[in-house]
């Protein structure tokens, strides 16, 4: 657990630093919270093996290329409500971070119904793109 320690620390002030520090809380909570779900440690697994399609974005609450990507899974939700979606915040849960080895964000994993990744994406994506590799995972099986 102490080897772990540092990494996870650095990740957290790297990221901390990258997307900004200060902010409005209200600014940043999750929208629609029916639609994306927050996950943690005690969550993260159980949210995989829900036997659907999955996409976890991993953001932070104030960074706002997160806070973009939030609006489009949101959208990609509304519309798709056969695919789960979950966020994790570094803030909240580093050791998920560290886990799945996130050292930029946003990022997104998205996971097919048995809970295997699928593909990883670093940065921004346009909803096109995101539907785009959502119907590339559906045609695989």
């Amino acid at each position: 657990m102490r080897t772990l320690l540092l990494p996870v620390t650095l990740l957290f002030l790297l990221l901390h630093a990258s997307c900004g520090g200060r902010g409005d809380e209200a600014a940043h909570e999750t929208p629609s919270a029916s639609i994306i779900t927050e996950l943690d440690m005690k969550s993260f697994g159980s949210f995989l093996a829900s036997g659907t399609t999955t996409i976890v974005q991993f953001g932070g609450k104030r960074c706002l290329p997160c806070m973009e990507m939030r609006s489009i899974l949101t959208e990609i939700g509304m519309e798709h409500p056969d695919v789960r979606i979950g966020i994790v915040f570094w803030e909240d849960s580093p050791e998920l971070f560290a886990e799945w080895n996130i050292t930029v964000i946003p990022a997104r994993i998205m996971f097919d119904e048995a809970g295997n990744e699928h593909s990883r994406h670093r940065g921004t994506s346009s909803k096109d793109e995101i539907l785009a590799e959502l119907q590339h995972l559906r045609l695989q099986k």
